[in-house]
């Protein structure tokens, strides 16, 4: 499977199931929205990873946000 240029929103980005989703659709091109609460983490992963910055896009915000909309308040095309 390739994934090149496709965008893949991870959610839960920040912990170890999201962090086993981003490495394994990184390793197959994709490009990453890492959506998680925490953004010192999120970078933290992506250092970790090695992702360079032209890869990945953080998405810091929590899902149940009953006022709803935060992904596309923080991810502009």
């Amino acid at each position: 499977m390739t994934l090149d240029e496709r965008v893949v929103l991870v959610t839960g980005a920040s912990g170890p199931v999201g962090r086993s989703v981003a490495e394994t659709f990184a390793a197959e091109g994709a490009r990453l929205v890492l959506a998680g609460t925490d953004r010192d983490r999120l970078d933290a992963m992506a250092a970790e990873l090695s992702l360079p910055a032209h890869r990945w896009v953080p998405a810091v915000g929590d899902l149940r946000d009953p006022a709803g909309g935060w992904l596309r308040r923080r991810v502009q095309p």
